[in-house]
């Protein structure tokens, strides 16, 4: 599996108002930018998001059938994963802060 050559960057904002946009918006970039590949979304400019930006981390990978990894991630992003006990699966890469 090859990583994409960029980290795909996230909006500012990731909720349950436009999770669901921004899900669809991640599985096409995805499919443009690393397909069947590792996909690697940069979470720096992210400053609004509640438990549905982890929900929608999960579903990108399940529809994607391969690897999604975070970098940059906030802080309470981690919180949240290892509360959901998914950040070995979202977080495990070693970048993510």
């Amino acid at each position: 599996m090859t990583a994409a050559a960029t980290p795909l960057p996230v909006p500012q904002r990731i909720d349950f108002d436009n999770v669901v946009s921004v899900l669809d918006e991640l599985v096409r970039a995805g499919e443009r930018t690393a397909p069947g590949g590792l996909l690697t979304l940069d979470f720096a400019g992210l400053q609004d998001f509640d438990s549905s930006a982890i929900s929608m981390l999960v579903e990108l990978a399940r529809r994607r059938h391969a690897p999604v990894t975070v970098c940059n991630a906030p802080p309470k992003l981690v919180e949240l994963a290892e509360l959901y006990g998914v950040s070995d699966l979202l977080l495990g890469s070693g970048d993510v802060r």
